[in-house]
């Protein structure tokens, strides 16, 4: 509203004109009077409930979960991020010489030691392209050739297909 002198002024809600022409003072930025528009209520204290207890930072912000508009979303992203590994393709030479450890292996079975091996293989995402390469160490039991398998005494499994080496611990009774 104009004032009668044609300046720009406000007036309140009872239809009194404010003592600042320029508009209300909403606590924005005026020098050292920041929170100048909040005077009245600044220093007040923080109401506590007597009947609700005391809310946590975290129970506080899983109330608005629900609303989530993305729900997924988050799981989705940290799934693309997981970095995978190709798999390693073995040349000629290296597939020559990971099968006389396999035999060497399959020897020392069969005579009736569980020699305490090492196997490094490739084991598959379920989720994604790729997978990762891991490292097994434990005795085998058995290295089943028709099944194409290296099984050690824990149970565990591995296919010859997924085996990338092996290095075969001789123990110290000369074997």
């Amino acid at each position: 509203m104009r004032d009668h002198n044609g300046m720009g002024g406000h007036m309140r809600n009872s239809g009194e004109q404010c003592e600042n022409p320029v508009g209300h003072d909403r606590g924005y930025n005026r020098g050292n009077n920041e929170n100048r528009g909040y005077k009245d209520i600044i220093n007040l204290p923080h109401h506590v409930s007597k009947t609700h207890p005391h809310m946590s930072i975290t129970e506080r912000a899983a109330q608005f979960s629900p609303f989530a508009a993305l729900t997924g979303h988050g799981d989705a992203i940290r799934e693309t991020a997981r970095l995978t590994e190709g798999r390693i393709f073995l040349d000629e030479d290296m597939l020559v010489r990971l099968d006389e450890k396999l035999a060497e292996l399959a020897r020392l079975v069969e005579t009736g030691d569980q020699p305490e091996t090492t196997v490094t293989y490739f084991e598959a995402d379920e989720r994604k392209e790729g997978g990762a390469y891991r490292t097994k160490t434990g005795r085998v039991k058995q290295v089943d050739p028709a099944g194409r398998k290296v099984i050690f005494t824990d149970r565990m499994e591995l296919e010859i297909k997924n085996i990338l080496d092996i290095e075969i611990t001789l123990d110290s009774r000369g074997i």
